[in-house]
């Protein structure tokens, strides 16, 4: 491949879709279950979104391509990660990323996406994509802005290797756990997973990730493709006592998404135990590793890193708004300021 002029640039039809999420699941450094068909329909079911796959091909190979999640907002299509879509980024043939490879291969696939996406006008495009990996350079020097981000990712490849990285309290706290009579399960019960969620988002103002019914909906219809499961901690007596949501699949990555707990069973070391127990699951599915999902200072980052987890860096690119979004967007804001000026001026007059 020696010009951009040999690569086929298409958006996917859907009876092109099982090819690319094979694709997706052979590029261990780039893909991920959230830039696969399969998922990426689901979730745009239940959100209310649409989504589009743009690849790229040589003589009939993949090269790469982006899953892209898209939804309206100040009456622009916009193309962004969200909740439950925390990497929505390029996808790249592994052997791309060699150190060996011709970097103007790599170059020309890039440009060839960069062109699409701005073909298709979009208001406003962030790319969260998963991997440090990139040159991302063919991006910064076409307006986009680029800046790092990261995620903690536990290595399950070794498991026995694993619990001897765990930090000391968290393979004590674990072995209470068991001890006690703690048990831990894939049973896809919602409910608990719920009621533990809103919970954290009552106690903490964390955020839902969609409506009751909708998220019971969108997890149904993951457990039913096999892309992701439940896992529930229960106290001897049966009580639900710790859960979470893990995204899995034909890739050989995993993903905890929503986690939540019981307050008052987290003492009993629920939340370590849990999160073992799920590790053990996954890896004896064949997954290599499990994101926990970002890395932000503070106490929920200093467990994660009790559980063996890597810093792992990676890139959010951001490409310029569109002039009629950035005005529209603009115009909104000033005018949500200004009504909610004026709401306040009236309530203190009735006062």
């Amino acid at each position: 491949m020696s010009s951009k002029q040999q690569l086929e640039l298409i958006s996917l039809a859907p009876e092109h879709f099982s090819e690319w999420d094979a694709f997706v699941a052979g590029q261990a450094s780039t893909g991920s279950i959230y830039s696969s068909a399969a998922y990426l329909d689901i979730l745009a079911k239940h959100t209310g979104g649409t989504f589009n796959i743009a690849a790229l091909k040589n003589s009939g190979r993949l090269l790469g391509g982006v899953g892209l999640y898209i939804t309206e907002k100040h009456h622009h299509e916009i193309v962004s990660n969200r909740l439950l879509l925390y990497y929505n980024g390029i996808v790249l043939l592994e052997e791309l990323l060699k150190p060996s490879s011709n970097s103007s291969q790599l170059h020309c696939v890039l440009d060839g996406l960069i062109t699409y996406i701005k073909a298709c006008d979009y208001g406003a495009v962030t790319l969260h994509c998963r991997s440090s990996k990139i040159d991302y350079r063919p991006f910064l020097t076409n307006d986009w802005k680029g800046e790092p981000s990261y995620t903690f990712v536990v290595p399950l490849s070794d498991i026995d290797q694993l619990w001897k990285s765990l930090d000391k309290n968290a393979r004590r706290l674990i072995r209470r756990a068991e001890e006690a009579g703690i048990t831990a399960e894939e049973d896809n019960d919602f409910e608990a997973l719920y009621s533990m969620h809103f919970e954290t988002h009552l106690r903490k103002g964390a955020p839902l990730y969609l409506p009751k019914e909708s998220f019971r909906s969108f997890v149904e219809d993951i457990v039913e493709a096999n892309l992701g499961s439940i896992f529930t901690a229960r106290m001897p007596d049966g009580s639900p006592a710790a859960s979470q949501l893990v995204l899995h699949g034909p890739h050989p990555g995993s993903h905890t998404v929503c986690a939540g707990a019981v307050e008052q069973y987290m003492s009993h070391g629920t939340t370590y135990f849990l999160r073992w127990k799920a590790f053990e699951a996954l890896a004896a599915r064949g997954a290599v590793y499990n994101d926990l999902t970002d890395a932000a200072i503070g106490p929920v980052s200093r467990f994660k890193q009790q559980l063996a987890a890597e810093l792992h860096m990676n890139m959010v690119l951001r490409s310029q708004e569109a002039g009629t979004y950035h005005f529209s967007k603009s115009w909104d804001q000033r005018y949500r300021a200004l009504r909610s000026r004026v709401g306040r001026i009236i309530r203190r007059g009735k006062q």
